[in-house]
C-alpha cells in the first residue's frame, strides 16, 4: 500500500512536468538542423551557404546524429499529441458533464443549453471530439513521417525520403488546424485556453513557406535537373549554375518552416504548461 502511494507521488510530479516535452521537441528540431550543419561544415562535406537540412544530415558521421535526433523527435511528437489529444478530451467532457446536469435539472428538452450565459451546442461538440481524433491520427502519421526522413537518407533514397516530407508537411497541416479550431471554439465558447492567435499566424507562415519549398525546389528541378540527382552536386552546388538562386529559395524556405514548427511547440509547451489537471486527465 505504502509502495503504491510513493509511485502515485511521482507520477504526481512527472505529469506536473509534462510541458516540457514539446519544449524539448523544439529544442530537438533546432538541433536536428543545426548539429549536422556544423559537423558537415566543418568536414567540408556541403557548401556552407545554406544546404538542404537533409543534405547535411545524410553524410556521415552527421548522419548518425540526424537520424537519432529524428527518431526522438518523431516518438516525441506521437506522445506530446496523444498527452494534448487527452487534454482537450478532458475539456469537451467537461462541458458534456455541465450540460448533462443542467439538461437534468431543467425539464426544457431544447437542442442546446445555457451554461454560463453561452449556449452549448451539442452537434459542436461532437464535431470537435471528432476533431480531435482526427488531430491525433494526423500526430502519429507525422511522427512516423519523421521517423521515416530521418532513417531515408537523401543521398539513397530520395524519392522516398521526399514523399515522407510531403506526407508530413500534410499531417503537421492537418495536426494544427485541428487544433486551432478546437482551441478557438473552446475560448470562444466555454473561455477555456487562450485564443489561437500565435497558432494562427504560424500556421500561414508554414503554409507559406512550404509552397515557396515546393515551387522552388521544381524550378530548381526544371532548370537543373542534373544537380538535383547527383549528390556531390547538390552538396556543393555553386553560384554560377542554373537553378542556384531557386534552390537557394528553397533552402531558406526550409528554414523558415523548421523554425516556425519549433517556435509552435513552444506554444504548446506554454498550453500544457498553464493546465493544472493532469493527474485527472493522465492518472487512473
Amino acid at each position: 500500500m505504502n509502495q503504491q502511494r510513493i509511485d502515485r507521488k511521482l507520477l504526481l510530479i512527472l505529469v506536473k512536468y509534462v510541458w516540457l516535452l514539446p519544449i524539448l521537441a523544439g529544442i530537438l528540431i533546432a538541433a536536428a538542423c543545426l548539429v549536422p550543419y556544423i559537423i558537415c561544415v566543418y568536414h567540408g562535406q556541403v557548401n556552407p551557404f545554406l544546404p538542404y537540412i537533409s543534405d547535411a544530415g545524410t553524410q556521415l558521421p552527421a548522419a548518425g546524429y540526424f537520424s537519432q535526433i529524428l527518431d526522438t523527435i518523431g516518438v516525441i511528437i506521437m506522445v506530446i499529441f496523444y498527452i494534448r489529444y487527452r487534454q482537450i478530451d478532458y475539456y469537451l467532457i467537461t462541458v458534456t458533464i455541465s450540460n448533462v446536469e443542467q439538461t437534468n435539472n431543467d425539464d426544457n428538452d431544447m437542442e442546446k443549453q445555457m451554461t454560463d450565459g453561452k449556449m452549448i451546442d451539442k452537434k459542436l461538440l461532437q464535431r470537435l471530439h471528432l476533431r480531435n481524433i482526427i488531430a491525433l491520427i494526423a500526430s502519429i502519421v507525422a511522427g512516423f513521417c519523421v521517423i521515416s526522413i530521418g532513417n531515408f537518407r537523401a543521398s539513397e533514397y530520395l524519392t522516398l525520403h521526399c514523399i515522407s516530407v510531403l506526407v508530413m508537411v500534410i499531417a503537421h497541416s492537418i495536426l494544427v488546424i485541428e487544433n486551432i479550431i478546437i482551441s478557438y471554439h473552446l475560448n470562444r465558447l466555454y473561455k477555456i485556453e487562450n485564443r489561437p492567435t500565435s497558432l494562427i499566424i504560424l500556421m500561414n507562415i508554414a503554409h507559406l513557406a512550404a509552397i515557396m519549398l515546393a515551387i522552388s525546389s521544381i524550378m530548381s528541378w526544371k532548370q537543373n535537373r542534373p544537380f538535383i540527382l547527383d549528390n556531390e552536386s547538390r552538396f556543393h552546388w555553386p553560384p554560377n549554375t542554373n537553378g542556384y538562386w531557386w534552390h537557394i529559395t528553397s533552402t531558406v524556405s526550409e528554414y523558415i518552416y523548421f523554425t516556425d514548427a519549433m517556435i509552435m511547440f513552444f506554444i504548446f509547451g506554454r498550453r500544457f504548461y498553464q493546465f493544472h489537471q493532469w493527474d485527472r486527465v493522465l492518472l487512473p
